[in-house]
């Protein structure tokens, strides 16, 4: 088609179409040429950006009693209206001297999902033992929106002790109840990271402790013990199932217990197999008020070599008290033994007759005859009273 035509003086002009063709070409120009300016849809209708970062000053790096370089922290988000999963961390390992890593790794955080404006720990380690490995560096890779799950899963702390090893490690015991929401959960599990005395501090060590399976509007108890750096200054909690989240729990641990030394050179003493039963030795699983019972546990001994005492006397105590802090001490019951050189285990029993209803924590221990404690704590009995 020939758009050009001629003008009155001899001269070309465009014809109409060449002239609506032209004004279109222009003006596609100009709007190219503009800045772009943003939609109102995207600066005030959009919906809030995810934020989810590693939390600044919280890795921490160690290695484990296999060799294996271990590096912790915190994994936070802070959007107020999404939780986050699938989230997925690389990991690089290096030693002082060379920029590139030593190791590549890639986890997971610990938690299945992170509920809006919470955190969860996470813990890596190396593929591999490496002595070589002194620093490492994290970044977030990749993380998916995931449903909120309700905060109908609580953690209630009961007990909480710490007993010092030696000068890097303290053996530290935590006992307390998941209180279950209003309906099943399955796969429960609680996640336990340690932490120091710094500002942000630093998370030194991460532990699992799996629960299983709780019933609607019911509670499990929980039962942590086992050796932590002595550097821990305290612990945070978390909690999660198929369906439920707990709220974070913080607890500052105690001042660490010290065994008197000469004790703890010479001699180990231990309490097992702590029961609760009925005078005919029936274990219980509820109580009656009013109703004697009998508290037992197993006390052992074993001497080094060369020792010059052959008589040891100890205190074996049992305590009864409610299952939250607000509680008083129910009970104190004691028993006066003695080892002579390397004894059998010994078998002892302290009465108890429960007076009211309730969920009560039974402890025992076992101490010298300067109130000293010549072994750990015993292991934690539940038991209820109605």
């Amino acid at each position: 088609m020939q758009i050009w035509g001629l003008s009155v003086n001899g001269g070309r002009r465009l014809a109409p179409v060449a002239v609506a063709v032209v004004l279109v070409l222009l003006s596609a120009i100009l709007l190219v040429m503009q800045p772009a300016q943003p939609t109102s849809a995207q600066v005030y209708d959009g919906p809030p950006t995810i934020t989810v970062a590693i939390e600044t000053g919280s890795q921490y790096v160690f290695r484990d009693d296999q060799g294996y370089a271990v590096l912790t922290g915190m994994i936070g988000n802070t959007n107020q209206l999404g939780a986050v999963s699938e989230l997925r961390i690389r990991v690089n390992f290096y030693d002082d001297i060379q920029s590139a890593p030593l190791d590549v790794v890639y986890g997971d955080v610990l938690a299945e999902s992170i509920p809006p404006e919470s955190s969860a720990p996470f813990l890596i380690r190396s593929s591999e033992p490496d002595t070589r490995i002194t620093q490492a560096s994290a970044r977030i890779m990749s993380f998916d929106n995931a449903p909120i799950k309700s905060s109908e899963l609580s953690i209630e702390v009961n007990g909480l002790s710490s007993t010092t090893v030696d000068d890097d490690t303290n053996l530290v015991w935590i006992s307390g109840t998941l209180q279950n929401g209003p309906a099943p959960s399955s796969n429960v599990t609680l996640h336990l990271a340690f932490y120091d005395a710094f500002e942000p501090p630093r998370i030194l060590d991460v532990r699992t402790v799996h629960v299983g399976d709780i019933a609607q509007d019911s509670e499990a108890a929980f039962e942590f013990k086992d050796e932590i750096d002595a550097k821990a200054r305290g612990v945070m909690l978390f909690a999660e199932s198929n369906v439920f989240s707990a709220p974070m729990v913080n607890e500052k641990l105690p001042s660490p217990i010290r065994l008197e030394p000469l004790q703890h050179l010479t001699m180990l003493s231990r309490i097992m197999d702590v029961t609760v039963t009925s005078q005919y030795d029936d274990r219980l699983s509820t109580l009656t008020p009013g109703e004697v019972v009998k508290i037992t546990g197993t006390v052992t001994v074993e001497f080094a070599d060369g020792r010059e005492e052959h008589e040891t006397p100890y205190t074996f105590l049992a305590q009864v008290r409610g299952s939250s802090e607000a509680t008083p001490v129910e009970f104190i019951g004691q028993y006066e033994g003695m080892f002579v050189d390397d004894d059998d285990a010994q078998r002892k029993t302290i009465n108890w007759t429960p007076e009211k209803s309730g969920l009560y924590i039974v402890e025992t221990f076992m101490w010298n005859k300067n109130n000293v404690p010549l072994s750990q704590p015993g292991p934690v009995v539940l038991v209820l009273v109605e």
